[in-house]
């Protein structure tokens, strides 16, 4: 779940004696304190649970016959090497309660974000 935010700016610029430089200016985003984003690793489906049917989901979606928004793909890549067949079977390997090495079934949470630097002109 995302939660709704609007980015705050802030703008620096390196002064050459009175005036800025606008080649030394940037501008950076802000998110605020409570922008927060979540999701439950191997929860390929969105439906709150890991189950059989996130395998199942991402086998779909590695033979194309299932799409993914980039939300869902970051739940179902448990390996955090890109999406692929290693995923669904780590997930077919915890519900069959095998060591769960890739902490699948936890739920991840960002509260921080890299944002790219920004010159201003």
């Amino acid at each position: 779940m995302k939660a709704a935010m609007d980015l705050i700016y802030l703008v620096s610029c390196a002064v050459n004696e009175e005036k800025p430089d606008a080649e030394k200016c940037a501008a950076t985003a802000i998110l605020p304190v409570n922008a927060t984003e979540s999701y439950i690793r191997g929860d390929a489906n969105g439906d709150g649970h890991v189950t059989i049917m996130d395998a199942t989901v991402i086998q779909r979606r590695l033979v194309e016959l299932e799409h993914l928004n980039s939300d869902r793909i970051k739940a179902a890549d448990v390996t955090g090497e890109g999406l692929d067949i290693s995923d669904a079977t780590a997930i077919q390997m915890y519900l069959a309660e095998y060591e769960n090495t890739f902490k699948i079934g936890e739920t991840v949470i960002y509260d921080e974000y890299e944002l790219p630097f920004i010159p201003v002109k």
